[in-house]
């Protein structure tokens, strides 16, 4: 029986016993026999439930990522691009990722089935950050990855799930790799691929525009005198990144409405990654000695008066979690 089959009994079952559960306390009225059968049928009903108890804990402890799970996560995670980076294998894992396995009308049956399971693991892929999608093709051999005979399932879950925080400044070897392969086959005529390629350039040119920006901003502080440089305290700091937040350089627009499920699932892990988030539990723990803030200005609801308006809400995430949000949502860039 296959998991999907068995999640769905199971979660039938649970619905079940919540319906059930009120009809015992209901008017009815058993008789001596019926009620020595609900006794038994109790005393029945205990043990089941511990031993669905058991099972459902030993299926979540497979899932636990192993210590070998967690070694190849660091592994990918402590990859240097200046010593490791291999141009062939970079080729062919993202050949593999954005065009997946060939397939041939002589494969057989086993065959078919192998690919069809490679296959969905390269549109998972695909499906990730772009920041992900290097490393990832960076770093692994595609023989480790492609077959769920060579990597489990759970591992290959995991470490999705685990590499998903990374965001890597990206160099100009990778960026190089890219621009040859984006005008070369069997990419060239790969519009996933090309639209990639786009994204990362205009990360880069985000990324040398906003060091440039650090750097005069370095400068012009270092020429001020002590008392005149700008954001020594918290609350400038908290000004700061109220103002930059308003300098609009790109506008996004026109997404997908398919899209909306997978980004409102994200934009936690996006809220929780912007400056202003940090700054809030940063300030918390030096001003009140707890651990975590218990509110934050990360969203803000705005209820206009005219009460046929909808109601807007501006949320604060971070930079490179943005820019991810922003690629996995397929909207329009337009420059300001």
């Amino acid at each position: 029986m296959s998991a999907g089959a068995v999640l769905s009994q199971f979660s039938n079952l649970l619905n079940y016993m919540e319906s059930f559960g009120p009809k015992l306390s209901s008017n009815i009225r058993p008789n001596r026999d019926q009620l020595d059968e609900i006794q038994k049928l109790r005393d029945r009903l205990k043990p089941a439930l511990a031993t669905i108890e058991s099972h459902v804990e030993h299926l979540l402890k497979k899932a636990t990522p192993t210590v070998k799970d967690r070694n190849l996560a660091n592994q990918i995670r402590s990859f240097q691009v200046a010593d490791q980076f291999d141009p062939a294998l970079f080729r062919k894992n993202l050949v593999l990722i954005f065009r997946g396995p060939d397939e041939s009308a002589l494969d057989a049956d086993k065959v078919r089935i192998r690919k069809a399971k490679s296959r969905t693991r390269c549109e998972k892929l695909c499906a990730e950050s772009p920041h992900l999608i290097l490393r990832w093709a960076m770093s692994l051999q595609p023989s480790a990855w492609v077959h769920p005979t060579v990597m489990a399932d759970s591992t290959f879950d995991f470490l999705i799930r685990d590499l998903k925080a990374i965001f890597d400044q990206i160099p100009s070897r990778v960026a190089e790799s890219l621009h040859c392969l984006k005008n070369e086959e069997p990419l060239k005529p790969c519009e996933q691929f090309q639209e990639f390629v786009k994204f990362i350039d205009q990360s880069i040119s985000v990324e040398e525009q906003e060091n440039k920006a650090r750097y005069k901003r370095k400068r012009t502080e270092e020429s001020l005198p002590t008392e005149g440089k700008l954001y020594a305290t918290e609350s400038d700091n908290k000004q700061m990144i109220e103002q930059r937040s308003k300098e609009i350089d790109y506008k996004m627009s026109s997404m997908p409405s398919g899209k909306l499920p997978h980004l409102i699932k994200r934009l936690s892990w996006a809220i929780e990654s912007s400056e202003q988030w940090k700054w809030e539990r940063r300030v918390f723990a030096e001003r009140l000695g707890g651990s975590d803030a218990e509110t934050t200005d990360c969203l803000n609801f705005f209820v206009p008066k005219d009460r046929s308006q909808d109601i807007s809400i501006t949320l604060v995430v971070g930079r490179r979690a943005g820019f991810d949000l922003i690629y996995e949502a397929e909207v329009e860039i337009i420059r300001v």
